[in-house]
């Protein structure tokens, strides 16, 4: 704005790690006050995780989610280290100490959201039943990803054996950094669309898709290196039966990373999640019905894999009985983790989403008086059609 001669008077200006170190510690205040100034007056819930990071340190973090104006806010509410056990009252201390120390109401949560683990979610001693003590009136919801990610967990014995096959393999080529420089060469050889292989990791819910895709895309690299390297697994990659399988594995698992993906991100809300899961039930019953009909259009690797192989049809059989068995597993999972009680919770709020096509109950008889109000506003009923909804 004032030209190169003031910018290097600024850049002139000595500043030492301390002063930098010191006004990044008071904006950090600054922003932390302005938050906690917005929620004393607001209602609010929180969202709660314990996670362990690469140093093997455990945090305990927090994010909190209000309606400030016209619009929901997220921010993170703290993130602190677990300095001895992470049991559920050593959590609740921790968060409860910060809700003091902010001088936050506890009455004003009204939701709170964690994964399913017991010290999470249990129902006598855990976090969200010791908040309840605190806000009687607070919601505990299931978190959707992590239901999610236990949904797509389970798998057949036969697609199992593939996957830990595929496991055994990058693991070895990985491991060893002699056969990692072999490979390594011996794809920029045979002109490989990727560098390097990735290893899988369990406790990361997109890995096991982005692992499998990999190894897919390399898996004329990886049978050739292995065939140079008398490992038996070579016989796994040159087979047709195998690499239906894996072919299959690829693609419902960019489909169940695809469904992940969707269910996270800034001011998604429950009704949101709950039409993605909905709909990906309904994808599961269409795929069910054309599998039955020896389609495998949605499964593009796969329907090039089983096309390849088409001569071995006793193969090819049982690929489509493999298919169709993980398929009802993945159907069954989703409906007994998503669809419990506390979802019935979607169906009682699903006026939020539309308050002048759905009724409400439950209220006194002075905030029904309100409600009608309301929905009988023709101007409110008007700015509603025209705003963006969250």
């Amino acid at each position: 704005m004032f030209g190169d001669n003031f910018a290097k008077e600024l850049q002139s200006i000595p500043l030492s790690n301390d002063t930098v170190s010191r006004r990044i510690d008071d904006t950090a205040e600054d922003v932390e006050q302005q938050l906690f100034g917005k929620l004393r007056d607001k209602l609010f819930s929180i969202q709660l995780d314990e996670a362990t990071d690469s140093n093997k340190d455990a945090h305990f973090i927090a994010y909190v989610q209000f309606w400030d104006g016209m619009s929901a806010v997220e921010e993170i509410l703290f993130c602190k280290p677990i300095k001895l056990k992470a049991t559920a009252i050593a959590l609740f201390d921790i968060l409860n100490n910060f809700i003091n120390e902010a001088n936050i109401e506890w009455k004003n949560c009204v939701g709170i959201c964690t994964d399913g683990a017991r010290t999470m979610s249990g129902g006598f001693k855990s976090i969200q039943a010791l908040v309840k003590q605190k806000s009687p009136l607070c919601i505990w919801i299931y978190c959707m990803i992590h239901r999610e990610a236990l949904a797509s967990k389970e798998m057949s014995p036969g697609l199992n054996i593939v996957l830990m096959t595929v496991v055994t393999v990058v693991n070895y080529i990985k491991m060893r950094p002699l056969t990692s420089r072999i490979f390594s060469g011996l794809y920029k050889d045979m002109g490989a669309v990727h560098s390097s292989l990735l290893f899988y990791c369990e406790a990361r819910w997109l890995s096991r898709g982005k692992f499998l895709q990999r190894v897919y895309e390399l898996r004329n690299e990886i049978t050739i290196f292995l065939e140079e390297e008398n490992q038996p697994e070579a016989e796994k990659f040159r087979d047709g039966l195998f690499m239906m399988k894996l072919s299959y594995l690829v693609d419902i698992f960019e489909k169940l990373n695809i469904l992940n993906l969707q269910l996270q991100g800034s001011n998604v809300h429950m009704f949101d999640t709950s039409d993605k899961i909905n709909a990906f039930c309904r994808k599961l019953e269409l795929w069910s019905r054309n599998l039955k009909q020896k389609n495998l259009e949605m499964f593009e690797n796969a329907d090039k894999c089983v096309k390849t192989y088409k001569t071995e049809e006793q193969h090819v059989e049982v690929v489509y009985k493999t298919i169709e068995y993980h398929l009802a597993m993945l159907a069954k999972n989703f409906k007994k983790i998503f669809f419990f009680a506390e979802d019935n919770l979607i169906a009682s709020y699903e006026w939020v989403r539309d308050p002048f096509q759905n009724t409400l109950e439950g209220l006194s008889t002075t905030e029904e008086e309100i409600f009608i109000d309301f929905t009988s506003s023709g101007e409110i009923k008007g700015q509603f059609c025209n705003k963006t909804h969250f």
